[in-house]
């Protein structure tokens, strides 16, 4: 045991906060790490070669806690460890291959524990799942049958939760399984590429319920949410607005809203309207990159997340968004991919940002138009869509890396371009930036050109009209005389 001010190791693998308001953080190839918040100080716990009581492994991968406040530790290849803070030593469980009442495997991906029943389930990883019964010491093992499809879908277990009702929900790859206890019937899902209604992906790296009573699936390709009238899912990915698709952690916090940690940042979402909301390492996170089930959600409501670079904690309700509506600038016009200086001769009489009208030649077909909106707080998550009325139907949405408009051989005419932007929260500036395009035509399509048309045609036909007259006077007059 150590004292220290910081993690022991960057990688965290699993948060937990038990009865106390101490928060228990494992770490791979850090051991175990206790956070006291009130002094922000860590205590190390790291295995010792030397010491049978210190913990088994410092590659850690899953943490609970029984009623009794025991806390169960799981390992990356050293085994189950049970510890009593107020004793300070770990008690270690390993597999015995010539013991069937041993754990399954010495690797340990998840823990789930069913307090009603004392049992602690443990995804026993490359050997199926494991029933532990506390207080009877005993061990039972499910595992994947390929001779009987009822039995569990996957050896390789890598998530684990115990529902409301009892049920435990296995996630591994291949696939899902829900386990009911008291008939011992698994059921399983699985990925179907006909199926849209079947499960995202079959790597399950989290399982969560709300409190709706909905179970959420976070998989490798895709959030899930299982529907239990129909036993199929309904799915999310990231162009639905997730953050990532791959979904490694879920928590929920006092207002129905769902957070999801990703490999590319965190997504608090909305399963009433569906709507997602992102927030990535310019937001404070611990970095874009979450691991899976790393994270825990506490009595007080704050939230945990786990990464590779340490972990965020945060209460949602302390969160405060950017009201500010960001005003919209003209930054840029170009000419062919060339910046066109203000001067006389030039369609720019004035800075672009000021001007309300650009005239072009027929000619200076290709141009581009830059925006900016004037937000500093985190603006490369400023949102912008623009429009060339006259020409586009409706609006491009575009990002900060994409802040030019570019059109090319548009028809002479008037059009008149708008902007508008948001700030890095989503508020919008609906009203935004215009200037009016005006593209004059070439000489041989000007309304002069057609008058001298018609006026030239009219000419000839009045020569020609003249000319036939005058002939047929001479005939006329010929054949008189």
């Amino acid at each position: 045991m150590r004292r220290c001010t910081s993690l022991s190791n960057n990688n965290v693998r699993s948060i937990y906060q038990g009865k106390h308001d101490l928060i228990w953080i494992g770490t791979e190839g850090g051991g175990l790490n206790r956070l006291d918040k009130t002094q922000n100080t860590f205590v190390h716990y790291t295995h010792d070669e030397d010491d049978p009581t210190s913990i088994s492994s410092n590659d850690i991968l899953a943490i609970t806690e029984d009623w009794r406040g025991d806390f169960w530790i799981g390992t990356n290849g050293s085994g189950l460890n049970r510890f009593r803070p107020e004793q300070g030593h770990f008690v270690r469980y390993h597999n015995d291959p010539f013991d069937s009442n041993t754990l399954g495997s010495d690797t340990i991906y998840d823990l789930a524990m069913d307090p009603k029943r004392d049992i602690l389930w443990i995804a026993a990883y490359t050997v199926g799942l494991d029933k532990f019964d506390i207080a009877k010491n005993t061990f039972v093992h499910y595992s994947h049958d390929k001779s009987d499809p009822n039995s569990l879908s996957s050896n390789w277990v890598t998530a684990l939760f115990v529902d409301s009702r009892g049920n435990v929900w296995i996630g591994g790859e291949p696939g899902l399984s829900q386990f009911d206890p008291a008939r011992e019937v698994f059921t399983n899902y699985q990925h179907d590429s006909n199926d849209r209604k079947s499960l995202s992906n079959d790597l399950v790296h989290t399982i969560f319920e709300d409190d709706q009573g909905d179970i959420w699936i976070g998989t490798n390709n895709g959030l899930n949410r299982y529907d239990a009238f129909t036993q199929s899912f309904d799915r999310y990915y990231e162009r639905d607005g997730l953050a990532g698709n791959r979904v490694v952690a879920i928590e929920e916090d006092e207002h129905g809203l769902l957070w999801i940690s990703t490999d590319k940042g965190l997504s608090s979402f909305n399963p009433g309207n569906k709507i997602f909301r992102n927030y990535d390492k310019s937001d404070g996170l611990q970095g874009n990159r979450f691991l899976a089930n790393a994270s825990h959600k506490n009595a007080a409501g704050e939230l945990f997340f786990g990464g590779t670079n340490g972990f965020t904690v945060f209460h949602p309700n302390r969160l405060t968004d950017n009201q500010h509506i960001p005003r919209v600038a003209f930054t840029d016009f170009q000419l062919f991919n060339q910046p066109v200086r203000v001067g006389e001769n030039s369609p720019i009489k004035q800075q672009i940002n000021q001007i309300q009208e650009i005239t072009l030649e027929h000619n200076q077909s290709v141009f581009s138009i830059e925006f900016v909106a004037l937000n500093y707080r985190n603006s490369q998550k400023n949102q912008y869509a623009y429009m060339m009325e006259g020409f586009d139907r409706d609006f491009t949405y575009t990002n900060s890396d994409k802040r030019t408009a570019t059109y090319t051989n548009l028809d002479p005419g008037r059009y008149t371009f708008r902007v508008k932007a948001s700030n890095n929260d989503g508020v919008w500036n609906e009203e935004g930036k215009s200037v009016d395009i005006v593209i004059i035509p070439p000489w041989w399509q000007t309304v002069w050109f057609y008058a001298w048309l018609v006026v030239s045609l009219f000419l000839i036909i009045l020569c020609v009209v003249i000319y036939v007259i005058k002939n047929a006077f001479r005939n006329h007059a010929a054949q008189a005389g």
